[in-house]
């Protein structure tokens, strides 16, 4: 079946850039990522607790809601976007700061399904981690009590998914070139090779992370 967006690609439009990008991240699964993003969302959502409960809960939430200091060594950025939270005309405090944390979840979910994405592995493996890290109590109970444990997940999501070694291969961030015609050389590394230095750098950062 011929690509709707073939006509475009010999018209380099603005339009056609955006229908191109958006044909691209279709193509990376981009589904599977807001299925699994939202289940995630939806199912920690389910049990968000309504008040302050969990250690450091409390502090956490009234230093978001007043913009005041936590203890150290802090999180300013969890703060800002706990006040923010707050705003929503849902429920009590404590459960919309909750809300909150069970969206960090999600979207660390969803930026791991794009690392996996990049490299081309099945979705059934991508689904597969997300029912795993959805079934430890370690990952849930940070996404359903106010803590900082679903910002910290966000951001070490954040760090793997922006310095993963194939990002340049991502179609929907990397320039567009013309293929190269020019014959390789003896010093140029393969494919597979390329793949597995990412793949020993990514379980390093993992390593380092966890």
């Amino acid at each position: 079946m011929r690509s709707r967006a073939a006509p475009l690609r010999r018209n380099p439009t603005s339009f056609a850039r955006v229908v191109l990008r958006a044909e691209a991240m279709d193509h990376q699964g981009v589904r599977h990522r807001l299925a699994a993003s939202w289940l995630a969302f939806a199912y920690l959502a389910l049990g968000v607790s309504p008040s302050h409960a969990w250690l450091d809960a409390g502090e956490i939430a009234t230093a978001a809601h007043t913009l005041g200091v936590q203890h150290p060594p802090g999180a300013v950025g969890l703060g800002f976007v706990m006040h923010l939270s707050a705003l929503i005309p849902v429920g009590t405090l404590g459960f919309r700061l909750g809300l909150a944390c069970a969206a960090m979840v999600a979207a660390a979910i969803a930026l791991m399904w794009r690392v996996l994405d990049r490299r081309s592995i099945s979705p059934w493996v991508g689904w597969a981690c997300t029912l795993w890290l959805l079934g430890g109590m370690t990952i849930v109970r940070a996404g359903r009590v106010v803590e900082i444990y679903g910002w910290t997940l966000l951001l070490a999501a954040i760090c793997i998914w922006g310095f993963d070694p194939h990002r340049s291969r991502d179609p929907s961030t990397a320039p567009s070139a013309a293929p190269s015609t020019a014959p390789p050389t003896g010093d140029a590394e393969g494919p597979e090779s390329v793949q597995a230095r990412g793949g020993r750098q990514l379980a390093a950062v993992f390593a380092a992370v966890v």
